[in-house]
């Protein structure tokens, strides 16, 4: 088949270390088990969910790894495969991993479509969030709200991090937090009831 061939070429263009050739076999494959499955023609060995994640990973490690300034469309483009291939029909668990690779990646570039990656990734993540790449996600989301001067949103994510458990000290540091932010809420709250 089509993609059998694209595989094929695909490891032949890895062996061969040419950034280019590599990334235009990624393209290809990309777009052609793309293509299949928005068909509904995902069937087939292999299959072409495989296969698009396969070329989406490919994909987002290629342009996803500049970070010259000249270079951010690259890095925008990777963003863009990851979150394409996220919205076909494959597993659950591969478009949720592709998401959040989407998010890491706009933490370089675009900070406001970084937030809103990582809450998503967090939220579908909610039944699992005990787990180490979730609680990565929530780290990494509770530092994008602090530097973007978010406290409303830092204390809805730190009150949801409370009720994830962890250590005494943890949860006694997250109480904290969650009272220092919640004066500073009220307060710019109160500031905006007396204007």
């Amino acid at each position: 088949t089509d993609l059998e061939s694209l595989v094929r070429a695909l490891d032949l263009a890895e062996q061969e270390n040419d950034p280019t050739l590599l990334r235009n076999v990624l393209a290809l494959l990309f777009d052609r088990a793309a293509g299949l499955l928005r068909m509904g023609q995902a069937v087939g060995k292999p299959s072409a969910a495989d296969c698009l994640v396969r070329a989406a990973r490919g994909l987002s490690a290629q342009l996803g790894t500049s970070l010259d300034s000249a270079d951010k469309a690259d890095i925008h483009r990777a963003i863009a495969y990851l979150l394409e291939a996220s919205r076909l029909p494959i597993a659950a668990d591969a478009a949720q991993a592709l998401r959040a690779r989407a998010g890491e990646l706009a933490m370089q570039v675009d900070q406001k479509l970084a937030r809103e990656l990582l809450r998503q990734a967090v939220d579908e993540n909610a039944e699992n969030a005990g787990n180490a790449k979730n609680r990565e996600a929530v780290k990494a989301l509770g530092k994008l709200y602090e530097e973007a001067d978010l406290p409303g949103d830092l204390l809805a994510l730190r009150r949801r991090e409370l009720d994830l458990g962890g250590t005494t000290d943890e949860r006694l540091a997250l109480r904290l937090d969650i009272a220092r932010l919640g004066e500073i809420v009220e307060s710019r709250t109160g500031r905006f009831e007396t204007l």
